[in-house]
């Protein structure tokens, strides 16, 4: 996680001033997780389905499908209980998050990897209201 590496960069010297959070705009997703009451979260892997664009949440995997994000790592994640399938994917929260951790610890800023994946700018705008 990048802010676990950010925090070891830290310690070993580098001036929090040099160091620029990464955050991705892509998804990943599984099929064939277990929910045993965490709604998919921890569970071994199952069948990896493959990356995708922020862009690409809504039409994929929208239908049957609930919103949780994980207060630990501030990360959002979907499942569908029924098809069995866990997702988890950037969020204009889990963006609100990494801009509060770069602006508590003071690093020189956050960038994100890619706007083709973000073309309604919704996680850059979120980034750009949490930096204020």
């Amino acid at each position: 996680e990048e802010r676990q590496y950010a925090a070891q960069l830290v310690a070993k010297g580098i001036p929090a001033e040099k160091i620029v959070l990464g955050v991705p705009t892509y998804g990943f997703a599984w099929n064939g997780i277990v929910d045993n009451g965490t709604h998919g979260l921890f569970q071994k892997k199952g069948v990896f389905l493959g990356n995708f664009d922020y862009t690409e949440l809504e039409t994929k995997f929208s239908v049957g499908f609930e919103d949780y994000f994980d207060e630990i790592s501030k990360q959002s994640y979907r499942y569908n209980s029924k098809e069995k399938i866990f997702v988890n994917y950037p969020s204009e929260k889990f963006m609100k998050a990494a801009a509060a951790y770069v602006k508590e610890n003071q690093l020189a800023g956050i960038m994100y990897w890619e706007y083709g994946h973000d073309m309604k700018s919704e996680l850059l705008q979120a980034i750009s209201k949490a930096m204020e």
